[in-house]
């Protein structure tokens, strides 16, 4: 056989291993898995989906391995209009708050107000009802906080 190419039985299996975070009720991941060349079966080219499946052989220690710490990113884009994306993470788990305010103190809206797992989290914020100019946005989570600026143009 060739260098370039591998042979695989039909009953051979491909293990692709990765390391993730844990992940809070309701998030969703998406994995893609690209294999880019020319396969051959012997009536012809292989065509078809790849299926990749969790191995629950995977423990708990191992799940929780990555530590978060507080942080609020920037938003992005930024300047914007109308929508843009706030990520930020949680240290441990505890209610947090993500606020919107006008340079008048004013809160204009509340993207978060729950409790929430340790974690990195994105949001988009709508700001199609907001008038331009500059805002504050304001993360809390237990003894954390921590207050950006944000630019919405139209």
């Amino acid at each position: 056989m060739d260098e370039q190419y591998s042979v695989l039985n039909t009953d051979e299996m491909i293990t692709l291993e990765y390391s993730a975070p844990p992940m809070s009720e309701g998030m969703e991941r998406t994995f893609i898995f690209v294999s880019r060349g020319r396969y051959e079966k012997q009536e012809g080219i292989a065509e078809g989906k790849t299926r990749l499946q969790k191995d629950d052989n995977t423990t708990s220690s191992e799940q929780n391995s990555i530590v978060y710490e507080y942080e609020l990113s920037q938003n992005s884009p930024n300047p914007f209009n109308p929508t843009t994306t706030i990520t930020y993470q949680i240290k441990e788990k505890g209610f947090t708050t993500l606020k919107i305010y006008d340079l008048l103190g004013k809160e204009v809206a509340t993207l978060v107000n729950e409790e929430k797992q340790a974690g990195k989290y994105s949001i988009e914020f709508n700001a199609s009802k907001l008038s331009s100019g500059v805002y504050l946005y304001e993360l809390r989570s237990k003894e954390f906080k921590s207050t950006k600026k944000l630019l919405l143009m139209k």
